[in-house]
Protein backbone atom coordinates (compact mmCIF):
# COMPACT_ATOMS: atom_id res chain seq x y z
CA UNK A 1 0.00 0.00 0.00
CA UNK A 2 1.15 3.29 -1.14
CA UNK A 3 1.03 6.52 1.16
CA UNK A 4 0.86 9.91 -0.27
CA UNK A 5 1.10 12.61 2.65
CA UNK A 6 1.75 16.56 1.51
CA UNK A 7 4.54 18.40 3.65
CA UNK A 8 4.62 15.17 6.37
CA UNK A 9 7.19 14.78 8.65
CA UNK A 10 8.05 11.26 10.27
CA UNK A 11 9.93 11.11 13.44
CA UNK A 12 10.47 6.96 14.37
CA UNK A 13 11.94 5.72 17.71
CA UNK A 14 11.39 2.05 17.23
CA UNK A 15 12.79 -0.28 14.98
CA UNK A 16 11.33 -0.10 11.01
CA UNK A 17 12.22 -0.93 7.19
CA UNK A 18 10.44 1.57 5.35
CA UNK A 19 8.39 -0.46 3.08
CA UNK A 20 6.12 2.24 1.76
CA UNK A 21 6.29 4.79 -1.23
CA UNK A 22 5.90 8.33 0.82
CA UNK A 23 6.33 10.38 -2.57
CA UNK A 24 5.31 13.99 -1.15
CA UNK A 25 7.44 12.74 1.94
CA UNK A 26 9.84 16.16 2.31
CA UNK A 27 11.82 15.65 5.68
CA UNK A 28 12.78 12.48 7.33
CA UNK A 29 14.27 11.90 11.01
CA UNK A 30 15.74 8.41 12.09
CA UNK A 31 16.51 8.60 15.28
CA UNK A 32 17.96 5.63 18.18
CA UNK A 33 17.19 2.62 15.77
CA UNK A 34 19.95 0.34 17.56
CA UNK A 35 19.19 -2.92 16.03
CA UNK A 36 18.39 -0.83 12.42
CA UNK A 37 20.32 -2.52 9.55
CA UNK A 38 18.98 -1.19 6.32
CA UNK A 39 16.42 1.99 6.07
CA UNK A 40 14.84 1.49 2.81
CA UNK A 41 13.21 -1.59 1.59
CA UNK A 42 14.68 -3.19 -1.45
CA UNK A 43 11.41 -3.77 -3.47
CA UNK A 44 10.33 0.30 -3.61
CA UNK A 45 10.17 1.56 -6.96
CA UNK A 46 12.27 4.55 -7.48
CA UNK A 47 9.93 7.45 -7.26
CA UNK A 48 8.89 6.75 -3.67
CA UNK A 49 10.77 9.45 -2.05
CA UNK A 50 10.62 11.88 -4.91
CA UNK A 51 10.85 14.91 -2.87
CA UNK A 52 12.19 14.40 0.25
CA UNK A 53 14.18 17.10 0.72
CA UNK A 54 16.15 16.59 4.23
CA UNK A 55 17.32 13.14 5.53
CA UNK A 56 18.04 13.26 9.18
CA UNK A 57 20.09 10.06 10.53
CA UNK A 58 20.64 9.94 14.43
CA UNK A 59 22.13 6.58 16.58
CA UNK A 60 21.42 3.75 14.47
CA UNK A 61 24.27 1.16 15.49
CA UNK A 62 23.68 -1.06 13.05
CA UNK A 63 23.82 0.46 9.67
CA UNK A 64 26.27 0.11 6.90
CA UNK A 65 25.00 2.98 4.93
CA UNK A 66 22.39 5.20 4.23
CA UNK A 67 21.46 5.29 0.44
CA UNK A 68 21.46 2.27 -1.72
CA UNK A 69 22.22 2.15 -5.16
CA UNK A 70 18.56 1.16 -5.91
CA UNK A 71 17.46 4.23 -4.53
CA UNK A 72 20.24 7.15 -5.34
CA UNK A 73 18.09 8.60 -8.29
CA UNK A 74 14.65 8.28 -6.29
CA UNK A 75 16.43 11.54 -4.47
CA UNK A 76 16.41 13.92 -6.90
CA UNK A 77 14.89 16.94 -4.75
CA UNK A 78 17.14 15.75 -1.67
CA UNK A 79 18.96 18.90 -0.32
CA UNK A 80 20.21 18.37 3.24
CA UNK A 81 21.92 15.00 4.56
CA UNK A 82 22.52 14.85 8.77
CA UNK A 83 23.68 11.91 10.20
CA UNK A 84 25.36 11.33 13.53
CA UNK A 85 26.68 8.43 16.14
CA UNK A 86 26.20 5.51 13.82
CA UNK A 87 29.17 3.71 14.99
CA UNK A 88 29.32 1.11 12.61
CA UNK A 89 28.36 2.69 9.53
CA UNK A 90 30.87 2.26 6.80
CA UNK A 91 29.29 4.13 3.82
CA UNK A 92 27.09 6.96 3.30
CA UNK A 93 26.06 6.27 -0.49
CA UNK A 94 26.49 2.76 -1.79
CA UNK A 95 27.10 2.66 -5.33
CA UNK A 96 27.56 -1.05 -5.79
CA UNK A 97 25.72 -2.19 -8.69
CA UNK A 98 24.91 0.99 -10.10
CA UNK A 99 25.35 1.03 -14.26
CA UNK A 100 26.23 4.56 -14.44
CA UNK A 101 27.60 7.53 -12.37
CA UNK A 102 28.18 11.09 -13.24
CA UNK A 103 25.97 13.40 -11.21
CA UNK A 104 24.52 11.88 -8.43
CA UNK A 105 21.95 13.71 -6.35
CA UNK A 106 21.63 16.84 -8.36
CA UNK A 107 20.19 19.13 -6.15
CA UNK A 108 22.27 18.34 -2.28
CA UNK A 109 23.20 21.51 -0.98
CA UNK A 110 24.41 19.90 2.44
CA UNK A 111 25.88 16.96 3.89
CA UNK A 112 26.77 16.71 7.55
CA UNK A 113 28.61 13.96 8.96
CA UNK A 114 29.62 13.51 13.01
CA UNK A 115 30.66 10.68 15.20
CA UNK A 116 30.79 7.68 12.65
CA UNK A 117 34.14 6.02 13.49
CA UNK A 118 33.98 3.49 11.40
CA UNK A 119 33.66 5.10 7.95
CA UNK A 120 35.75 4.47 5.50
CA UNK A 121 34.43 6.25 2.41
CA UNK A 122 31.41 8.81 1.74
CA UNK A 123 30.94 6.61 -1.42
CA UNK A 124 31.49 3.17 -2.22
CA UNK A 125 31.42 2.10 -6.07
CA UNK A 126 32.18 -1.33 -7.78
CA UNK A 127 34.75 -3.34 -6.54
CA UNK A 128 36.29 -1.25 -3.83
CA UNK A 129 35.58 -3.22 -0.81
CA UNK A 130 38.77 -4.19 -0.77
CA UNK A 131 40.34 -1.74 -2.34
CA UNK A 132 42.74 1.47 -1.01
CA UNK A 133 40.06 2.92 1.81
CA UNK A 134 42.14 5.46 2.90
CA UNK A 135 40.27 8.29 1.28
CA UNK A 136 36.99 9.73 2.65
CA UNK A 137 35.77 11.37 -0.48
CA UNK A 138 37.27 9.13 -2.81
CA UNK A 139 35.51 7.15 -5.07
CA UNK A 140 37.03 5.21 -7.69
CA UNK A 141 34.49 6.90 -10.57
CA UNK A 142 34.26 10.45 -11.71
CA UNK A 143 31.66 11.82 -10.00
CA UNK A 144 30.20 15.51 -10.04
CA UNK A 145 28.33 17.24 -6.89
CA UNK A 146 26.94 20.33 -9.00
CA UNK A 147 24.76 22.03 -5.87
CA UNK A 148 26.87 21.26 -3.24
CA UNK A 149 27.51 23.97 -0.81
CA UNK A 150 28.49 22.85 2.55
CA UNK A 151 30.33 19.94 3.88
CA UNK A 152 30.64 19.21 7.42
CA UNK A 153 32.71 16.50 8.54
CA UNK A 154 33.82 15.82 12.37
CA UNK A 155 35.02 12.62 14.23
CA UNK A 156 34.63 9.94 10.90
CA UNK A 157 37.22 8.05 9.48
CA UNK A 158 39.71 6.50 12.16
CA UNK A 159 41.42 5.22 9.27
CA UNK A 160 41.13 8.00 6.88
CA UNK A 161 44.54 9.67 5.57
CA UNK A 162 43.42 11.29 2.57
CA UNK A 163 39.76 13.27 2.08
CA UNK A 164 39.17 14.42 -1.44
CA UNK A 165 40.03 12.04 -4.16
CA UNK A 166 41.09 13.29 -7.38
CA UNK A 167 38.09 11.99 -9.43
CA UNK A 168 35.21 13.99 -7.54
CA UNK A 169 34.22 17.44 -8.15
CA UNK A 170 32.46 19.92 -6.71
CA UNK A 171 32.01 23.37 -8.42
CA UNK A 172 29.87 25.21 -5.85
CA UNK A 173 31.37 24.53 -2.74
CA UNK A 174 31.21 27.27 0.06
CA UNK A 175 31.74 26.27 2.99
CA UNK A 176 33.97 22.52 4.39
CA UNK A 177 34.74 22.03 8.26
CA UNK A 178 36.79 18.99 8.83
CA UNK A 179 37.44 18.46 12.68
CA UNK A 180 39.10 15.47 14.87
CA UNK A 181 40.15 13.40 11.87
CA UNK A 182 43.66 11.73 13.53
CA UNK A 183 45.35 9.89 11.23
CA UNK A 184 44.29 12.85 8.25
CA UNK A 185 47.67 13.78 6.42
CA UNK A 186 46.57 15.82 3.59
CA UNK A 187 43.16 17.08 2.62
CA UNK A 188 43.13 17.28 -1.59
CA UNK A 189 44.85 14.37 -3.53
CA UNK A 190 47.42 16.16 -6.26
CA UNK A 191 45.18 16.46 -8.46
CA UNK A 192 42.25 16.82 -7.56
CA UNK A 193 40.58 20.07 -8.95
CA UNK A 194 38.77 22.32 -6.06
CA UNK A 195 35.43 24.77 -6.28
CA UNK A 196 36.80 28.35 -6.76
CA UNK A 197 33.58 29.04 -4.86
CA UNK A 198 34.82 28.31 -1.48
CA UNK A 199 34.24 31.15 1.06
CA UNK A 200 34.37 29.01 4.39
CA UNK A 201 36.84 26.67 5.60
CA UNK A 202 37.38 25.87 9.07
CA UNK A 203 40.04 22.92 9.92
CA UNK A 204 40.81 21.36 13.07
CA UNK A 205 41.89 18.78 15.80
CA UNK A 206 43.91 16.90 12.97
CA UNK A 207 47.28 15.67 14.30
CA UNK A 208 48.87 14.41 11.34
CA UNK A 209 48.25 17.65 8.72
CA UNK A 210 51.57 19.45 7.82
CA UNK A 211 50.50 21.36 4.90
CA UNK A 212 46.81 23.00 4.64
CA UNK A 213 46.27 24.86 1.23
CA UNK A 214 49.13 22.93 -1.48
CA UNK A 215 50.72 25.04 -4.22
CA UNK A 216 48.72 23.75 -7.13
CA UNK A 217 45.16 24.74 -5.08
CA UNK A 218 46.10 28.40 -4.06
CA UNK A 219 44.48 30.36 -6.91
CA UNK A 220 41.59 28.31 -5.95
CA UNK A 221 40.73 30.00 -2.73
CA UNK A 222 40.36 33.69 -4.56
CA UNK A 223 36.67 33.53 -2.88
CA UNK A 224 37.78 32.89 0.58
CA UNK A 225 36.78 35.38 3.09
CA UNK A 226 36.88 32.85 6.47
CA UNK A 227 39.55 30.39 7.37
CA UNK A 228 40.09 29.21 10.91
CA UNK A 229 42.41 26.24 11.54
CA UNK A 230 43.11 24.80 15.26
CA UNK A 231 44.71 22.42 17.64
CA UNK A 232 46.92 20.77 14.31
CA UNK A 233 49.97 19.82 16.52
CA UNK A 234 52.46 19.12 13.09
CA UNK A 235 50.90 21.62 10.66
CA UNK A 236 53.60 23.71 9.41
CA UNK A 237 52.51 26.23 6.21
CA UNK A 238 49.06 27.02 5.98
CA UNK A 239 49.98 27.99 2.17
CA UNK A 240 52.61 26.01 0.19
CA UNK A 241 54.04 28.41 -2.11
CA UNK A 242 56.67 26.21 -3.65
CA UNK A 243 57.13 26.39 -7.55
CA UNK A 244 54.90 29.58 -7.13
CA UNK A 245 56.87 33.21 -7.71
CA UNK A 246 56.96 35.70 -4.78
CA UNK A 247 54.72 38.39 -6.16
CA UNK A 248 51.72 35.45 -6.64
CA UNK A 249 48.45 36.77 -4.47
CA UNK A 250 47.18 34.72 -1.91
CA UNK A 251 43.55 34.88 -0.19
CA UNK A 252 42.48 38.27 -2.32
CA UNK A 253 39.28 38.42 -0.32
CA UNK A 254 40.11 37.28 3.19
CA UNK A 255 37.91 38.94 5.74
CA UNK A 256 38.94 36.38 9.17
CA UNK A 257 41.56 34.76 9.52
CA UNK A 258 42.07 32.26 13.05
CA UNK A 259 45.20 30.35 13.60
CA UNK A 260 45.39 28.72 17.13
CA UNK A 261 47.23 26.13 18.58
CA UNK A 262 49.66 25.50 16.38
CA UNK A 263 52.80 25.13 17.89
CA UNK A 264 54.88 24.11 14.67
CA UNK A 265 53.29 26.87 12.37
CA UNK A 266 55.62 28.63 10.44
CA UNK A 267 52.83 30.34 8.55
CA UNK A 268 53.71 30.58 5.14
CA UNK A 269 56.19 29.03 2.07
CA UNK A 270 57.84 30.73 -0.55
CA UNK A 271 60.08 28.76 -2.96
CA UNK A 272 62.56 30.98 -5.26
CA UNK A 273 63.28 29.41 -8.71
CA UNK A 274 67.06 30.49 -8.55
CA UNK A 275 69.00 29.77 -5.76
CA UNK A 276 65.99 26.89 -4.76
CA UNK A 277 66.25 28.25 -1.67
CA UNK A 278 62.84 27.88 0.87
CA UNK A 279 61.65 30.89 2.22
CA UNK A 280 59.49 31.65 5.06
CA UNK A 281 57.00 33.54 7.67
CA UNK A 282 59.28 37.13 6.39
CA UNK A 283 57.81 37.24 3.23
CA UNK A 284 54.33 37.32 4.30
CA UNK A 285 53.20 40.07 4.16
CA UNK A 286 49.59 41.15 6.52
CA UNK A 287 49.67 44.01 4.50
CA UNK A 288 48.22 42.75 0.97
CA UNK A 289 45.60 41.16 2.89
CA UNK A 290 43.18 44.43 1.93
CA UNK A 291 39.69 43.56 3.15
CA UNK A 292 41.25 40.96 6.30
CA UNK A 293 38.79 42.52 9.00
CA UNK A 294 39.86 39.97 12.30
CA UNK A 295 43.24 38.19 12.35
CA UNK A 296 43.34 35.59 15.77
CA UNK A 297 46.99 34.01 16.16
CA UNK A 298 47.26 32.06 19.85
CA UNK A 299 49.80 30.07 20.49
CA UNK A 300 51.07 29.24 17.34
CA UNK A 301 55.11 28.56 17.67
CA UNK A 302 57.06 32.04 16.15
CA UNK A 303 55.23 32.42 12.56
CA UNK A 304 55.81 36.16 13.04
CA UNK A 305 58.67 38.49 12.26
CA UNK A 306 60.44 41.01 14.59
CA UNK A 307 58.02 43.63 13.21
CA UNK A 308 54.59 42.97 11.24
CA UNK A 309 52.37 45.43 9.56
CA UNK A 310 48.44 44.88 9.30
CA UNK A 311 46.20 46.86 6.75
CA UNK A 312 44.48 49.73 8.16
CA UNK A 313 41.20 48.22 7.54
CA UNK A 314 41.92 45.39 10.55
CA UNK A 315 39.32 45.40 12.94
CA UNK A 316 39.66 42.90 15.34
CA UNK A 317 43.94 41.86 16.63
CA UNK A 318 44.15 39.18 18.84
CA UNK A 319 48.59 37.98 19.19
CA UNK A 320 49.20 35.82 22.29
CA UNK A 321 52.62 34.57 22.37
CA UNK A 322 55.44 35.47 20.62
CA UNK A 323 59.00 35.30 21.56
CA UNK A 324 60.09 37.58 18.65
CA UNK A 325 57.43 40.55 17.85
CA UNK A 326 59.19 43.72 18.58
CA UNK A 327 57.17 46.26 16.90
CA UNK A 328 53.38 46.23 15.52
CA UNK A 329 52.27 49.06 12.81
CA UNK A 330 48.43 49.61 11.83
CA UNK A 331 49.18 51.32 8.88
CA UNK A 332 47.37 55.07 8.24
CA UNK A 333 44.05 55.87 10.12
CA UNK A 334 43.54 52.46 11.78
CA UNK A 335 40.11 50.91 11.70
CA UNK A 336 40.96 48.30 15.04
CA UNK A 337 37.97 47.73 17.08
CA UNK A 338 39.59 45.63 19.53
CA UNK A 339 43.17 45.02 20.55
CA UNK A 340 44.13 41.86 22.44
CA UNK A 341 48.37 41.31 22.93
CA UNK A 342 49.31 39.07 25.29
CA UNK A 343 52.92 37.46 26.57
CA UNK A 344 55.23 38.94 24.00
CA UNK A 345 57.75 39.72 25.84
CA UNK A 346 60.33 41.93 23.29
CA UNK A 347 57.41 43.87 22.46
CA UNK A 348 58.64 47.58 22.09
CA UNK A 349 56.41 49.58 19.89
CA UNK A 350 52.99 49.67 18.94
CA UNK A 351 52.56 52.53 15.95
CA UNK A 352 49.89 53.93 13.46
CA UNK A 353 50.37 56.86 10.70
CA UNK A 354 54.30 55.74 10.30
CA UNK A 355 55.09 57.28 13.75
CA UNK A 356 58.92 55.94 14.00
CA UNK A 357 59.20 58.65 16.63
CA UNK A 358 56.50 56.83 19.16
CA UNK A 359 57.71 57.05 22.89
CA UNK A 360 60.56 54.45 24.51
CA UNK A 361 59.39 54.57 27.38
CA UNK A 362 56.04 53.16 26.72
CA UNK A 363 54.25 50.65 24.23
CA UNK A 364 51.81 53.00 23.11
CA UNK A 365 51.97 56.95 23.33
CA UNK A 366 49.60 59.14 23.26
CA UNK A 367 49.68 60.66 19.74
CA UNK A 368 49.34 57.05 18.42
CA UNK A 369 46.69 55.69 20.55
CA UNK A 370 44.25 59.43 19.81
CA UNK A 371 44.89 57.44 15.85
CA UNK A 372 42.88 54.65 16.78
CA UNK A 373 39.55 56.42 16.69
CA UNK A 374 37.41 53.45 16.94
CA UNK A 375 38.64 51.53 19.93
CA UNK A 376 36.16 49.82 21.98
CA UNK A 377 38.45 47.37 24.02
CA UNK A 378 42.13 46.85 24.41
CA UNK A 379 43.87 44.78 26.78
CA UNK A 380 47.78 44.49 26.45
CA UNK A 381 49.13 41.53 29.37
CA UNK A 382 52.88 40.99 29.74
CA UNK A 383 54.35 42.31 26.72
CA UNK A 384 56.99 44.49 26.64
CA UNK A 385 57.36 45.25 30.15
CA UNK A 386 61.32 44.69 30.29
CA UNK A 387 63.20 47.58 30.92
CA UNK A 388 60.11 50.35 30.35
CA UNK A 389 58.03 52.67 32.57
CA UNK A 390 54.62 52.14 31.50
CA UNK A 391 52.44 50.46 28.84
CA UNK A 392 50.68 53.76 28.12
CA UNK A 393 51.50 57.46 28.06
CA UNK A 394 49.70 60.68 28.11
Amino acid sequence: MFIFITTFQLMMSSCVILQVSLSNLEKLGLFIFYELKEIWHHRLQNDSFSNLRILIVHSCGSLLNIIPCHLIQSFKNLKEIKVRTCLNLKHVFDLQGCDTYGEILPKLEILQLYDLKKLKGIIICNNEENGDTRGLFSPSMPMTFQNFKCLSIDCCGEEVEVFFGEKVSFSNLEELRLGHLSMLKKIWHPQHKFSDKLRILTVGSCPRLANLIPSHLIHSFQHLKELYVYDCEVLEYVFDHQGLNRDDGILPKIEILKLEELPKLRLTFYYDKNDNMPYHSSLFKFTALEHIKEIHITNCGNPLDEKVSFSPNLEVLVLKRFSKLKKIDFGTEPKLRKLVLNNIPELSNIQSNGDENASKTCLLSSSTFKNFHNLEKWEIINCGMKDRSDVYSY
